[in-house]
């Protein structure tokens, strides 16, 4: 299915290096186990390999200190109750695509930004407790929504405490166009062509 492609760009891509990398992900409790059977399947075939070659889907992490990193933040995980799907697994700087659920709010490969190819799963049972879920965080950067629904979409965009909603996509998705940015700690102000060169310019102002 077109959301599970979708998802594994987000989960996976650059390994999870990315500031708009997809960590933590709500499904309907009633498509949960559907969605994560095919999620694991797919993620076990993504192929490991050189970055510079075109058949490859995921590479190494940055350097060995960061791969160490996020090991040790899924194996604290792990130890408090958090359960492994799928990947867990370091050799050297390479860090397999990684799939937790039952993770806490406080855990760091939930709370914090993990920056590697981790994500968490998680259920929830109506919109209103998803956006609550989603809320729960220090961070606010983007968020991706997948409904066939309009007015779950619009409740979304009105009480996602996020800099941006995309619809039917992964929060990976950006335009240069777009006022990129967060709320929260996920920055202040926006990026994008028009608002960088806002920022790169003083206003002045005549007043009679």
């Amino acid at each position: 299915p077109l959301v599970i492609e979708k998802s594994l760009v987000g989960a996976f891509s650059y390994s999870g290096q990315i500031c708009i990398h997809a960590q933590r992900f709500f499904v309907q409790e009633n498509i949960f186990e559907k969605f994560t059977n095919l999620f694991v399947a797919r993620t076990k075939k993504l192929k490991k390999g050189d970055p510079l070659l075109a058949n490859t889907d995921v590479s190494v992490m940055i350097d060995d200190d960061n791969a160490k990193r996020v090991e040790a933040w899924v194996k604290e995980a792990l130890a408090a109750g958090a359960i492994l799907l799928c990947g867990g697994k370091r050799i050297g700087n390479y860090f397999a695509p990684t799939i937790l659920t039952g993770t806490q709010a406080l855990m760091k490969v939930r709370a914090e930004e993990i920056f590697g190819p981790v994500i968490c799963v998680e259920k929830y049972s109506t919109i209103e407790d998803a956006v609550i879920k989603i809320n729960d965080t220090k961070f606010g950067l983007q968020c991706g929504v997948f409904t066939n629904k309009i007015s779950e979409l619009d409740f979304c965009f009105k009480h996602l405490a996020v800099g941006g909603v995309i619809h039917n996509e992964m929060p990976t998705l950006r335009f240069d166009q777009m006022p990129y940015g967060g709320v929260k700690e996920s920055g202040l102000g926006r990026e994008g062509v028009k608002y960088a060169i806002h920022d790169m310019l003083e206003a002045k102002v005549l007043v009679k």
